[in-house]
């Protein structure tokens, strides 16, 4: 690297090839400027990078090594070091195993690169050490799963932020069977991300650094990882082990979280215009930990469906209490109030709906699994009291269809309906009867009769009232029962 600093983004490379005898400084300089005239927007300068570029590839040994340093100088551009990275990758995938002698170097650089300060860089970084890890880990970098825990206990937020993404990507990357041996261990890596799943859940955040969307993600990585050892159950008895050690913790954190769900939606409620934003953006962020929760016991639950995932009779009603508190708050939300919606830091939605859609899944999951079951039977008229409001038409969306029938034609056609509330408790409904049979058959109809005597009722006062016939065929939140399918 030029001891005065990176290149300007439009230097020209020189002509001869890098050295491959050694990494010196003359061959990093000459890789830097390489790196620049690749991100060139000049077409000559970029395709004459590129070759060279192609021709330092044929000693994979050196080349990979001067990528990695050139990617850690403290001054290089943060489009050069993503650059060095992606080639990187590409080498680890394409020759690595001639690279034997800087391997140690180049997987150093990478995991210090997780702490870089550009977003794109950490992502990219994580990228190379997936691909890296691919042929190195277990048996030649034995040690990665634990560096990366080390840093999720010791670093600071952005250092926590990359090593998540990393973890991220090697659970996509490496097949279950490998990975399995990673999430063992009492102070491993699935206790330190349920540290950070739980660390001052009541509060916006903490001092060690842990703030809510680091939570968040802890949360999603966790929820990955049970996916990921549910393929290898079948392999051994480490899977279910696992799983029954960890499920009344995560009750009790989802139970924490709910919590805190709750109170910063009630203060988003109660907020004045002067604080509306800041506590509608706590709400947001309370919710969408409450969606990771519900994401990561319903993947949990759902894939050790045979297993007895036990529990003290108390902590499963609190689950089940939890899961219903979220649909009950939907079911009562007046269709014209304040809603919370958003998007993560990947683009998902974490607002009011989508946490609603993970809600109906763990409790789709817990109606599975054998320590719910009799739980959920005694409670069959809670349930689907919940679940026929959420399949009601808003109000608002009633009259709009009665004043615009191609509004209508529109929604039924619209494909995201597939995906939406209403659908997805029909489908809840539909499971129960499936299950519990005639007693669930029997359940539903008793609620909706007495839905349908409620609404009439207040029809009749509505009546009785203003003289005249009470908002129509779908007046104020009496709903529309006709989605049941029996």
């Amino acid at each position: 690297m030029h001891p005065s600093g990176p290149r300007r983004r439009d230097a020209q490379p020189r002509a001869q090839a890098m050295s491959t005898a050694d990494v010196d400084d003359a061959s990093l300089a000459r890789l830097y400027d390489l790196l620049i005239g690749a991100l060139s927007p000049d077409m000559a300068s970029r395709v004459h990078a590129e070759a060279e570029l192609s021709a330092c590839a044929a000693s994979p040994g050196a080349y990979v090594a001067a990528l990695a340093l050139v990617a850690s100088h403290p001054h290089a551009l943060p489009e050069v070091v993503q650059l060095a990275l992606v080639l990187i990758k590409q080498s680890a995938r394409a020759g690595w195993e001639r690279a034997a002698d800087v391997r140690p170097l180049v997987r150093e650089r990478l995991l210090a690169l997780l702490g870089h300060a550009t977003p794109r860089v950490r992502v990219a970084a994580a990228v190379a050490i997936a691909a890296v890890a691919e042929h190195d880990w277990p048996d030649g970098w034995p040690t990665l799963f634990d560096e990366l825990t080390a840093r999720l206990r010791a670093g600071s937020a952005v250092v926590a932020h990359g090593s998540l993404r990393a973890i991220e990507m090697l659970i996509g990357e490496l097949d279950g069977d490998r990975l399995n041996g990673a999430f063992e261990g009492e102070g491993g890596l699935v206790a330190e991300l349920s540290r950070i799943a739980g660390a001052d859940v009541t509060a916006a955040g903490n001092d060690a650094g842990v703030t809510d969307r680091l939570r968040r993600r802890a949360l999603r990585t966790l929820a990955r990882i049970v996916e990921q050892l549910a393929i290898v159950v079948p392999c051994g008895p480490a899977g279910p082990r696992y799983a029954q050690r960890a499920f009344e913790a995560w009750i009790r954190l989802f139970l924490a979280h709910a919590g805190a769900y709750a109170h910063a939606d009630a203060r988003r409620a109660a907020a004045d215009d002067g604080g509306a934003n800041a506590e509608h953006a706590c709400a947001l962020s309370a919710c969408g930990a409450m969606l990771a929760m519900c994401q990561l016991l319903g993947a949990l639950v759902a894939s050790f469906p045979r297993q007895r995932l036990l529990c003290e009779p108390s902590t499963a009603l609190a689950l089940l209490n939890g899961a219903w508190a979220v649909l009950a708050r939907a079911a009562c939300d007046d269709a014209g109030g304040a809603r919370c919606d958003g998007a993560d830091s990947d683009g998902g939605g974490q607002g009011d709906d989508a946490l609603v859609l993970a809600a109906l899944e763990l409790l789709g999951a817990l109606t599975e699994a054998r320590a719910f079951r009799a739980l959920v039977r005694a409670s069959l008229d809670r349930l689907f009291a919940d679940l026929l409001a959420l399949m009601r038409v808003p109000a608002a969306q009633a009259r709009e269809w009665e004043d615009d029938v191609s509004a209508f034609i529109e929604a039924d056609a619209d494909e995201s309906l597939a995906y939406s509330v209403r659908v997805a408790a029909a489908e809840l409904c539909d499971e129960q009867l499936h299950n519990f049979k005639g007693q669930a058959l029997v359940a539903m109809l008793r609620v909706a009769r007495a839905a349908l005597e409620a609404s009439g009722e207040r029809r009749a006062c509505a009546s009785r009232t203003t003289g005249g016939g009470g908002g129509g065929a779908y007046g104020g939140r009496s709903g529309n029962l006709s989605l049941i399918h029996i």
